[in-house]
């Protein structure tokens, strides 16, 4: 995968240790709001401001099929510097959805550890932030042992080895 990346002045990582996994997805980009989130976290409160923010990601035309690559163990801050040395792209909310949809059981795909999942939620973060009551947040959905849901929380919550966070490529 190639050099160093210099994700912050004292942090420099092989794209190896990024821990890179990529799944091929089909996205419904005209799937309305709601009815994406619920798709993705069936477990999802109706109460969630997650609810609240469709009008940030207007709802696109048609299927595409994308390669989504997750990446973890990384901080928020860290992601310009990924996806501008790895030529990504940036993940909309509607990619993470289509995600969780087709890969319910992400977590064995990723061989997590399942016991753990209560205190250690696997999260797939969507790299492109939404504004919510002044603060910038990331749409995410969770997986823990009460099942999977759709959230959303400030981004300077989100990073350690359980947090993914997804790219597309773009080739």
């Amino acid at each position: 995968m190639g050099k160093e990346i210099m994700l912050s002045p004292r942090r420099s990582v092989s794209p190896s240790d990024l821990k890179p996994y990529v799944l091929r997805v089909r996205v419904r980009q005209n799937l309305p709001w709601e009815e994406a989130v619920l798709a993705a976290g069936p477990d999802t409160p109706e109460y969630f401001d997650v609810l609240k923010v469709g009008g940030q990601y207007p709802a696109g035309s048609g299927e595409v099929v994308k390669d989504i690559l997750l990446i973890s163990d990384c901080r928020w801050y860290e992601i310009p510097v990924i996806a501008k040395t790895l030529s990504l792209e940036r993940a909309l909310p509607r990619d993470i959805f289509a995600l969780a949809k087709s890969h319910p059981q992400l977590p064995v795909e990723l061989e997590a550890d399942l016991l753990a999942l209560e205190k250690n939620p696997i999260l797939i973060v969507a790299t492109t932030e939404c504004e919510f009551e002044g603060i910038t947040c990331a749409c995410e959905v969770r997986w823990n042992t009460d099942g999977r849901r759709v959230d959303m929380g400030w981004i300077g919550d989100y990073g350690g080895p359980n947090h993914w966070f997804a790219f597309v490529n773009p080739a």
